[in-house]
């Protein structure tokens, strides 16, 4: 039986890999996709259910959420209450529609300190999927591919390895990632949407966060495959 997959921030770096290795497999999924963006002004003054009815009320029978939703501000504050907010909508939804399962795109990158927006708010937005019942957090490192011309470009301005490759060029110091538990890392975007799909295809490390690194996760993928 297909299984009915929600993908919420396919038009992202990650999130439109991760559209198009669901499709590729339509023997084993039914994609939904979001007609329209989440307007601000609804994140913030709509409660739950007028933002479900509004938004996700006609998406049915969907047996597993996959989020790479992140909203970008400049300040802490406002960044964390969009954040926070429309996840409380999208575990509301999964609550009322019975979804199996969230799986939570976030980042090696989280931290409990304030030093950083993303980082915090991406650590906040864990404890919120945390509480759901069936759930599992995907930590990328820094996600890279590889483009026609073989350089590599990602990160959300596509700038992030080129960042690193002249601190080492001119023997900068390599910033600290989240709680400093890891220098600077990083994944594939191939490696880390094969995952995904196994995620999808098999019902494994269910409530676990896992950081992932093409080095590390890499013959889980081959091992499942096989």
């Amino acid at each position: 039986m297909k299984k009915n997959i929600f993908l919420i921030g396919h038009k992202s770096f990650v999130g439109a890999s991760f559209k198009k290795n669901i499709l590729k497999n339509k023997k084993n999924f039914n994609l939904s996709l979001l007609n329209s963006y989440f307007l601000e002004k609804d994140i913030l003054s709509l409660n739950n259910e007028d933002f479900f009815k509004k938004y996700l009320s006609h998406y049915k029978k969907i047996d597993v959420i996959l989020s790479c939703l992140h909203i970008h501000k400049d300040s802490l504050e406002d960044e964390l209450n969009l954040n926070t907010n429309v996840y409380r909508n999208i575990l509301h939804f999964a609550k009322f529609s019975k979804v199996k399962k969230i799986i939570y795109i976030s980042s090696v990158n989280v931290s409990d300190r304030k030093i950083n927006h993303y980082s915090y708010v991406k650590f906040q937005v864990e404890n919120l999927i945390k509480k759901y019942n069936y759930f599992t957090i995907v930590r990328p490192s820094t996600v890279l591919k590889i483009d026609r011309n073989k350089r590599l470009f990602g990160g959300r301005d596509g700038s992030s390895f080129n960042l690193i490759e002249k601190l080492l060029k001119f023997n900068l110091p390599i910033p600290i990632i989240g709680n400093g538990k890891y220098l600077f890392t990083f994944c594939f975007l191939d490696n880390l949407s094969d995952f995904i799909l196994l995620l999808l295809k098999n019902n494994i490390l269910v409530n676990r966060k896992i950081n992932f690194f093409s080095s590390k996760i890499t013959h889980i993928i081959e091992n499942y495959k096989n």
